[in-house]
């Protein structure tokens, strides 16, 4: 873990403009998904901006020159990590975010846990490493920072949460205030430390009941009770009968007509969805329940299936539908249908 409250930050920084790995760390900006090293190159003298190891930034450290138009980083991650990181700052493209603070209970010394991402799956998985800091170590406090829309995922015996109200695509941007937020907000610790925050965590020993409030399935019983299949649907990504299908769809996105082809897909993945369910049933001599989760309810699904989909989600519908998926004996979704929950 690194310590905030220090501007001097170790690890291994590289110079993006002379390749130089003893740079020195002079301060750090809290951007949003990252935190980021303010640097002086010691062999060239140049300032240049590196990524702290936390998160993503751990397995793909990313610098950027302040003078200067170079950039160091893995060109695998250019698109999605790198450029608007980069962007953030370089070209400020930055949004205003309320930040929520709640305090549960205090403490002298706390681990920051920055559970903010632009990706659903991301931010879960960032946030399921506080079972382990709230185990391992009992003895610091625990602040979490999290969309708000994940409060309901929070778990018992945390310090503080910082719910940032914002949409979940704006948070690859540079969040307005967050910098002098978090550097004023440190100064009510003794300690305060910023946690690597593994984005691969060992799911085996995770209680998920703490974050979802929910059972897990019983496995004894997969073969005692009568069979139920839940579908996750979304409507922005489909499932596909066929090559033209589907490009076809990517033809729609590149050129900017998904609103006039939206319905087309959905109706596409409604009948797969409804034919699949119907061999099943039949297979089955009737002995199977169905039901359908996710957002939007365009279309239909036919009687034979239970739609418990939504235009809108809340704490209460997201609850429903995990105590839907622990009693599920398969949960069938495409990437992204939040398949980790």
């Amino acid at each position: 873990m690194f310590e905030l409250k220090s501007n001097s930050i170790t690890t291994t920084f590289i110079c993006p403009d002379c390749g130089c790995k003893f740079g020195q760390s002079v301060g750090w900006v809290f951007q949003g998904i990252h935190v980021v090293a303010d640097c002086v190159c010691e062999c060239c003298e140049n300032s240049y901006y590196h990524t702290i190891p936390t998160g993503h930034a751990a397995l793909f450290p990313i610098a950027f020159s302040q003078k200067t138009t170079k950039t160091r980083f893995d060109e695998s991650i250019k698109v999605w990590l790198a450029d608007p990181l980069i962007n953030s700052i370089r070209n400020n493209d930055k949004v205003e975010c309320v930040i929520l603070k709640k305090t549960i209970k205090k403490s002298n010394e706390v681990i920051l846990l920055n559970c903010l991402d632009n990706c659903y799956g991301h931010v879960f998985l960032k946030l399921i490493n506080a079972q382990k800091y709230l185990k391992e170590f009992p003895q610091k406090g625990l602040i979490l920072l999290i969309p708000k829309s994940f409060e309901w995922l929070v778990p018992f015996g945390i310090d503080e949460v910082w719910l940032f109200d914002i949409k979940l695509i704006d948070l690859k941007k540079q969040l307005l205030g967050l910098d002098n937020f978090v550097k004023n907000e440190i100064n009510r610790f003794d300690s305060v430390l910023l946690s690597e925050v593994p984005v691969h965590p060992d799911l085996s020993n995770v209680d998920l009941s703490i974050f979802l409030k929910t059972e897990k399935f019983k496995l004894d019983d997969f073969e005692k009770k009568s069979p139920v299949i839940t579908f996750i649907l979304r409507e922005d990504r489909f499932w596909l009968p066929n090559k033209i299908d589907a490009f076809l769809m990517k033809l729609s996105v590149s050129k900017g007509w998904m609103s006039w082809m939206k319905k087309y897909f959905i109706i596409k993945q409604n009948n797969l969805i409804k034919n699949l369910a119907t061999k099943i049933y039949k297979k089955s001599n009737g002995s199977i329940k169905f039901y359908a989760t996710g957002i939007g309810k365009t279309g239909v699904l036919g009687s034979m299936i239970s739609d418990l989909r939504s235009n809108s989600i809340d704490a209460k519908i997201e609850l429903e539908w995990c105590e839907l998926y622990s009693t599920s004996n398969i949960v069938i979704g495409i990437h992204g249908s939040n398949m980790l929950i």
